[in-house]
């Protein structure tokens, strides 16, 4: 009778330390994305250098880093080899989820998916982007 009781608590704090270290890790990871993105996006836009957003690993804030440089003019689809983050953020800019299946297509679904999510944020949101989780 004392053993499955027993057997439960273990389980139970068990699950209950495995979810406190995930949730440290997330927001660990969350924290340092957000670090590495204001560094490399500030020392972009003050070196005018639209490749230094490639630095940033999240492929979201990467293609956020990129956005000022595409509304500026900067067209990425004519580099030889233009970065998923700033095909992104052109999609983003012109607002066309077409763009998306045109650039990302075969093994690129993750990326095409980014692509076409940030498309109807921007499209039908007023936060576009800069936050993405409000959709009004």
């Amino acid at each position: 009778m004392n053993e499955p009781r027993e057997i439960a608590k273990f389980f139970f704090w068990l699950s209950l330390t495995l979810l406190l270290i995930m949730s440290l890790l997330t927001v660990t990871a969350k924290y340092t994305n957000e670090k590495e993105f204001a560094h490399y996006a500030a020392a972009a836009e003050a070196e005018k250098n639209p490749l230094l957003c490639e630095n940033i690993k999240n492929l979201r804030l990467s293609s956020q880093c990129y956005s000022p440089f595409i509304q500026g003019g900067y067209d990425c689809t004519t580099e030889a080899h233009p970065s998923d983050a700033c095909l992104i953020a052109q999609g983003v800019a012109t607002k066309d989820d077409l763009f998306c299946d045109m650039v990302f297509f075969d093994n690129k679904i993750p990326e095409n998916l980014e692509c076409r999510v940030s498309v109807f944020i921007e499209r039908y949101s007023d936060e576009g982007l800069s936050d993405c989780c409000h959709i009004k």
